[in-house]
């Protein structure tokens, strides 16, 4: 019997994505052996993609990692892949491998295989971007009713680590605003779940990405005594349908001039917060 492994598939562009693989590959091994286990970790990439079909990239790629096989796929023991975003999903060469290996996913030998992405590194430091990062990369993963509810899962856990480490910087004044705009939110929110049409979500969640990215932030101090519980009303409301807006208020939280140790961990806190 061949030896587990765990798949740690990227592709990249300027290389970032290849470090963090590498990094990710070596702590997968160093925790495996910590506990006494011999599991390996095998770092792959994907070829580009050329609009020239006349174009092709050699078998073995010049350096870096090897490229990946579909049997390193199917063998695998779980799956961790790694992407810079394009216009709201993946990179088109990481896709356009997953795309062919549409045999794997109708005959079920990826089911029940832990998989996981690298975005936690960037929320970590930034205090926002990985749930950004997370959900352009689940359109072409999961099916689109799926996506808002497993990427809330996900998110949760990943705000939750974050308010652990700094719990004592946390602002309560503006996180019980955020909460009780929150629960108000909630209550709007699920009038019109309902009607919401879940094929165009991919669609939807591309232009509210691009839509946030590049919309101008706030120039002044906005001189509301309840701020916070209006965006915990919008955003809680809005995160029901694209999943993402937590973005959207860092620009009043860094306006507040509370540091960063203290502006990251009250957001992580407003968006542990949001009942979705």
């Amino acid at each position: 019997m061949s030896q587990p492994f765990v798949l740690v598939l990227y592709y990249s562009r300027t290389g970032a994505c290849a470090e963090m693989a590498l990094a990710i590959a070596r702590g997968v091994e160093q925790a495996s052996s910590a506990q006494g286990q011999k599991l390996e970790a095998r770092v792959r990439t994907v070829p580009a993609v050329s609009a020239n079909t006349e174009q092709t990239e050699d078998d073995i790629p010049s350096s870096g990692a090897p490229y990946c096989s579909v049997d390193d796929l199917r063998d695998c023991s779980g799956l961790i892949l790694g992407s810079p975003t394009r216009f709201g999903n993946m990179a088109a060469p990481l896709k356009f491998f997953i795309d062919a290996t549409g045999d794997l996913w109708l005959n079920g030998s990826l089911a029940g295989k832990p998989a996981a992405c690298f975005t936690s590194m960037l929320a970590a430091v930034a205090g926002i971007g990985g749930g950004v990062v997370l959900i352009a990369l689940m359109p072409g993963l999961l099916p689109a009713s799926a996506i808002i509810p497993v990427h809330g899962l996900v998110q949760i856990s990943s705000n939750v680590s974050r308010v652990s480490f700094g719990f004592r910087h946390i602002e309560w004044r503006l996180v019980l605003q955020f909460l009780g705009g929150g629960l108000i939110g909630v209550l709007i929110g699920s009038q019109f779940i309902t009607g919401v049409q879940w094929d165009m979500m991919p669609l939807f969640l591309g232009g509210f990405i691009l839509v946030t990215t590049w919309m101008p932030k706030p120039s002044g101090t906005m001189r509301l005594p309840a701020k916070f519980a209006l965006l915990g009303a919008f955003q809680t409301a809005l995160s029901l349908f694209v999943g993402v807006s937590g973005p959207m208020n860092m620009p009043f939280l860094l306006h507040e001039n509370l540091g960063r140790d203290r502006t990251v961990i009250t957001h992580a806190t407003q968006m542990t917060a949001r009942i979705r």
